[in-house]
């Protein structure tokens, strides 16, 4: 292949890199490695270059021959690659992300609870004027039936009930008509 990039084997990928072959499977799922040509009895392979293979041995952590033996990890400075100056310093930073996403968690319930009172706020100001809305339209229906029963009324008097003729028959006497 082109660029010195050849297919191996899972296994046989697994022997170049110093892993297991498992751990070669989790990369291709994880996208960190490409896959290859079947082999000729249907064998699937993984692409690696003589660079892929440099950078993933030195990025695969080496434990202490009497660490793997008994399950121990090694959690010494610079067992990872990091020194000890740059672990205290990615914590550092880690510490401030924590310490900036508490502080907006903060300020983000205050808003929440400054808009929650003003929601509240709101829709007892919309109760009040429904009630208040309803109450005029109340007091305007109430005027219109008064004003109907004394526009009847007037009515009455002019078309002539006999009450309505009696007293104008007396206003008429008395001379205020």
């Amino acid at each position: 292949m082109d660029d010195g990039r050849t297919p191996y084997t899972y296994e046989q990928a697994a022997a170049v890199l110093g892993i297991n072959a498992e751990a070669v499977r989790a990369r291709l799922r994880r996208g960190s490695l490409r896959r290859g040509p079947s082999t000729n009895d249907d064998r699937p392979t993984v692409i690696l270059s003589p660079d892929d293979i440099a950078t993933l041995r030195a990025s695969v952590r080496q434990a202490e021959p009497d660490a793997a033996a008994d399950g121990r990890v090694d959690v010494r400075p610079g067992s990872d690659g990091l020194g000890l100056k740059e672990m205290v310093e990615l914590l550092r930073v880690q510490t401030e992300r924590a310490d900036a996403a508490q502080v907006e968690v903060a300020a983000l319930s205050v808003r929440t609870g400054r808009a929650e009172g003003e929601a509240a706020a709101l829709r007892d100001a919309v109760t009040h004027e429904r009630a208040q809305v309803a109450a005029a339209l109340a007091a305007q229906q109430a005027a219109e039936r008064a004003r109907e029963a004394a526009e009847a009324e007037a009515a009455g008097w002019m078309t002539g009930n006999p009450f309505a003729r009696a007293a104008r028959a007396f206003l008429w006497r008395r001379g205020t008509r």
